[in-house]
């Protein structure tokens, strides 16, 4: 299957943009793996596919899968690159668009200055809502990780990591500590 598809990178994070709605469009895991692997692939931390809207008072539905091929609920930094993207492709004109993902509905902005902002809803942080097991909501959590202890001071919403949870955005502070 030939697939027509975009490198772009934002802050550092490089993503294959998929339009999914001027070409059919079949992945699994087994193909955004491929994709993403940098010695076979493109290389990619993320794919990135657009797709027609699902939901009335959208614009486009937003699906990303990370390299290991599994599919999460949002990242920024894609979402920029999104944005970016359909106004590249004229697929929109729109300054601003509402963009469902499975998160819910985020709204990417382009700023006078050429700048792409993301809103992405109201933070969350309470731990059964991220999912993050906790007797109680705190400023900071512990993890003990291969034997050593971090602390992370809270942020918004949570993306699945190797340790299955984590921050949507990367903790502004994660510090290595002594028992």
């Amino acid at each position: 299957m030939r697939l027509r598809f975009t490198k772009m990178q934002g802050v550092g994070n490089d993503f294959v943009v998929v339009d999914a709605i001027g070409q059919n469009v079949l992945l699994d895991t087994a193909r955004v793996r491929q994709i993403a692997d940098r010695h076979f692939g493109v290389g990619c931390d993320q794919l990135l596919l657009i797709e027609r809207p699902r939901s009335p008072g959208t614009d486009f539905y937003y699906r990303i899968f990370n390299a290991d091929g599994e599919e999460v609920q949002h990242c920024g930094n894609g979402a920029r690159c999104f944005l970016r993207y359909v106004r590249d492709k004229h697929l929109t004109d729109k300054r601003e668009i509402r963009v469902e993902t499975m998160a819910g509905v985020i709204t990417p902005r382009l700023e006078t200055d050429g700048q792409v902002t993301v809103d992405m809803g109201p933070p969350i942080f309470a731990p059964a809502n991220i999912p993050f097991i906790a007797e109680r909501e705190q400023l900071t959590y512990q993890l003990d990780v291969d034997a050593k202890t971090i602390r992370s001071v809270r942020c918004r919403w949570a993306i699945r990591t190797r340790y299955k949870w984590s921050p949507m955005w990367t903790p502004r502070r994660s510090l290595p500590r002594d028992r």
